[in-house]
């Protein structure tokens, strides 16, 4: 455990002198990874869902703008068929 150490002023009053920081609800030991049983810490697999559903969210109300708000221009198209498609092809009439 470090300790921060200060150096104070001789003449210096006791109020004026900084109070120990007291650490509240951390062990003593530094733990690299929080543990389950720490209770304050959210499970990764709800953190996942819960961001992907936040994207979803935003992705849809930005849907819902462009729907409301976003009116198309209409205009006229020309569409060039060619004329091997628009020609008529023989038809051999049947014999009975």
């Amino acid at each position: 455990m470090l300790v921060r150490r200060q150096v104070i002023a001789a003449n210096a009053n006791e109020k004026d002198r900084p109070k120990p920081r007291k650490s509240v609800g951390f062990p003593e030991k530094a733990v690299c990874c929080p543990t389950p049983s720490a209770g304050s810490t959210m499970p990764s697999l709800f953190r996942l869902l819960f961001i992907v559903g936040v994207i979803a969210g935003f992705v849809y109300v930005a849907m819902w703008c462009l729907v409301i708000f976003v009116e198309p221009k209409q205009r006229d198209i020309t569409v060039k068929i060619p004329a091997s498609r628009i020609e008529a092809k023989p038809v051999e009439a049947s014999k009975p």
